[in-house]
């Protein structure tokens, strides 16, 4: 699992370092998919599901398509037979400026984000750059793949930090990720839920659990509009 730090207690300084509120366009608003109610968060619906061996996870695929973290996680699954991934690029949007970019290796399905200054609050859109094994013409054909997310203005994160730092009272590093996890998922800021969960170094199998479940939901090819999932709550979390 990708190693990220548990410990929120920011400084006033680094977070009032962002820049101003996010101006995001009725658009982009208008686009946030549909929720359902569900025990330990909510679950919204997936316009899609996946497509043809590749399921994108994070961010932008799911809830809200805003991110806490300004060094957030992107996440995908793909049958390593028929998808080949090869390059990550981040673009800031509305100027369409490249921010970075990082080549990948065929088995890389989460890259967390290292670039030399954390991103600042606004709209970006992310863009995967693969090759598909087309069968019938027995060759690697290339294609993109890409999701638009928005990192939260500087207040926002300011008080999302200062609430983070009450759930690190536990001592088990499963528990603090699983009562993480589900704070971000009650805000459905599921970009953050997921990326908490793939921090664990050793994951236990609660939080396994919970990492399939969000994935199940995004990827299964069957599910529908009046699906719904159970993830159990996470112990110390906020009810």
């Amino acid at each position: 699992m990708m190693k990220l730090s548990t410990d929120y207690h920011v400084s006033s300084k680094v977070v009032l370092n962002a820049l101003a509120t996010i101006a995001l366009s009725c658009n982009f608003i208008a686009s946030l998919p549909a929720r359902a109610d569900i025990e330990g968060g909510t679950l919204p619906e997936v316009p899609g599901g996946h497509r043809g061996g590749i399921c994108v996870l994070s961010p932008g695929a799911l809830g809200d398509l805003r991110v806490w973290s300004d060094r957030p996680a992107f996440v995908w699954q793909a049958n390593p037979d028929v998808i080949q991934p090869q390059q990550i690029r981040l673009i800031a949007l509305p100027s369409r400026t490249l921010v970075w970019e990082q080549q990948l290796t065929t088995t890389d399905q989460v890259v967390i984000y290292d670039g030399s200054s954390a991103l600042q609050p606004g709209q970006y859109r992310w863009e995967l750059t693969l090759r598909r094994w087309d069968e019938g013409e027995q060759a690697w054909k290339s294609e993109q793949e890409s999701r638009v997310f928005a990192v939260i203005d500087a207040a926002q994160r300011e008080q999302i930090t200062s609430e983070l730092s009450g759930l690190t009272t536990e001592n088990d590093v499963n528990a603090i990720a699983l009562a993480q996890s589900n704070y971000f998922a009650e805000q459905d800021l599921w970009s953050d839920a997921l990326q908490f969960l793939y921090a664990v170094e050793t994951p236990s199998t609660a939080v396994t659990h919970r990492i399939q479940h969000i994935t199940d939901h995004v990827c299964d090819a069957s599910n529908n509009s009046d699906s719904r999932i159970e993830l159990p709550p996470a112990p110390g979390g906020p009810r």
